[in-house]
């Protein structure tokens, strides 16, 4: 046991770090020893971390797979706290597919189970992932009293993942909404908060919303350097963007394109995307004026 407990604290340590192919080999050596000592429940846990290796990855249907073969077991053993994380993490694969009526089911599933527990850290995730599905949705305000929720429990746990990502949401809820003045304020402290903890994946995301923002403000040049810096990361850590994002991206850029012609926004794009990180996080951070480019 000792040698499986201890690959299965490396499994997700790699995943949090992106390093996907030392995370999948730890985590299917982890899975075959345990299922050689007839230890299922710890098995589970290992299928549960292939089944996020996959999702981080794009690859849904395998991920989905995997939670599949997860809950049987969890089910059979009992284990609420551990089913709640899954439904949290199926929900955001079925919300990245767009399958939003399936995601709003496994949030609430998830929701519920960590409510009648009392574990607030995991109310706060299950609130989230319900805010994110009511902002693709189009139902802004559910998805404003969900996330308002879930920050408010972040703040009180001081929760460095939960008050992030909660801000993040409220950000692109208030993009969706035209509120730009509070979509640059949550935007940005999200990425702040994002950059001090090295979360790659969500910084992706704020470089996105903030893209969008400057677009929509009149900077097309800024917006293709912050899509090129989105790029640049989601290349890094083998993280694709979400097909249910896909359309309303790709029309983003298209427009911003048009706007500044070819030639200035791939000379943009390439900047954005040669920038280190850091630089890249500085610059997205400044204010910045409706009508100015960054140079």
């Amino acid at each position: 046991w000792g040698i499986a407990h201890a690959l299965n604290g490396l499994a997700f340590i790699t995943a949090d770090l992106y390093d996907h192919t030392t995370s999948r080999d730890l985590s299917t050596e982890s899975l075959t020893l345990y299922r050689e000592l007839g230890d299922r429940s710890s098995a589970a846990s290992m299928l549960f971390n292939l089944g996020y290796i996959a999702s981080d990855q794009g690859d849904y249907e395998q991920a989905e797979s995997l939670y599949r073969e997860t809950q049987s077991i969890w089910l059979e053993t009992g284990n609420r706290i551990h089913l709640g994380s899954l439904y949290r993490q199926w929900c955001y694969v079925a919300t990245a597919q767009g399958k939003l009526e399936r995601a709003q089911s496994l949030g609430e599933e998830c929701l519920g189970l960590f409510r009648t527990l009392g574990t607030k850290r995991g109310i706060s995730r299950a609130l989230i992932a319900l805010g994110a599905v009511a902002r693709l949705e189009g139902r802004y305000a559910d998805a404003t009293t969900r996330l308002q929720e879930a920050l408010a429990i972040g703040h009180e746990l001081e929760d460095k993942h939960a008050i992030p990502m909660a801000l993040k949401e409220l950000g692109l809820v208030a993009l969706n909404q035209a509120d730009y003045a509070a979509t640059e304020a949550q935007l940005k402290e999200s990425l702040r908060l994002f950059t001090e903890a090295r979360e790659q994946r969500s910084i992706a995301d704020c470089f996105e919303g903030l893209a969008k923002l400057a677009a929509t403000a009149g900077r097309p040049l800024s917006a293709a350097r912050l899509w090129g810096s989105a790029e640049a990361v989601r290349q890094t850590i083998g993280g694709p963007l979400e097909p249910v994002e896909r359309t309303a991206h790709d029309q983003a850029i298209s427009a911003a394109r048009a706007a500044c012609g070819d030639t200035a926004f791939a000379a943009a794009w390439a900047e954005g995307q040669a920038m280190p990180l850091e630089k890249a996080a500085e610059l997205a951070g400044r204010p910045v004026g409706v009508h100015e480019e960054l140079h």
